[in-house]
């Protein structure tokens, strides 16, 4: 269970499409990186689909996004 989380104001989480699904009700922002290269095997985010507003994106070797998670309801 994530409940624990909501106890603190700031938590950083990694992981792959299995922490964004079990964490979308409780994450407010996403920090995302996106490194311009592709290579060997699978990118983790199997069959996931999610919308995001982009708040701010920075681009120089990566892309760094600032996301909102759009699909939280308010507390």
């Amino acid at each position: 269970s994530l409940e624990k989380i909501r106890d603190y104001s700031l938590v950083m989480i990694e992981g792959g499409a299995g922490m964004l699904e079990a964490a979308s009700e409780v994450c407010d922002w996403y920090l995302g990186y996106i490194a311009p290269k592709i290579g060997g095997g699978s990118f983790g985010m199997g069959e996931i689909t999610e919308e995001f507003e982009v708040l701010h994106a920075k681009i120089k070797n990566d892309i760094v996004l600032w996301m909102k998670n759009t699909r939280k309801k308010p507390d």
